[in-house]
């Protein structure tokens, strides 16, 4: 399994899950935090979620269609 430290994105989320957790309890959360809290973790488990899908259906990128030209 990956340590959190190891990518910037996993980083950032536990820091800020720790910063939330801190505020919280000294009772100086403010409604901008939370919402910025919000979006950071929906990316994250977003993010989380596309990787487990690509991996459960073996997705691999679409390479477009070559046109065919007239009188081949």
């Amino acid at each position: 399994m990956k340590k959190a430290w190891t990518d910037i994105k996993s980083f950032v989320t536990v820091a800020m899950t720790v910063a939330y957790i801190v505020l919280t309890f000294l009772g100086k959360m403010t409604p901008e935090f939370q919402n910025l809290y919000a979006i950071i973790i929906a990316f994250y488990f977003g993010t989380q979620a596309e990787k487990l899908a690509n991996k459960m259906f073996n997705k691999t990128e679409e390479k477009p269609i070559e046109e065919v030209k007239e009188g081949e």
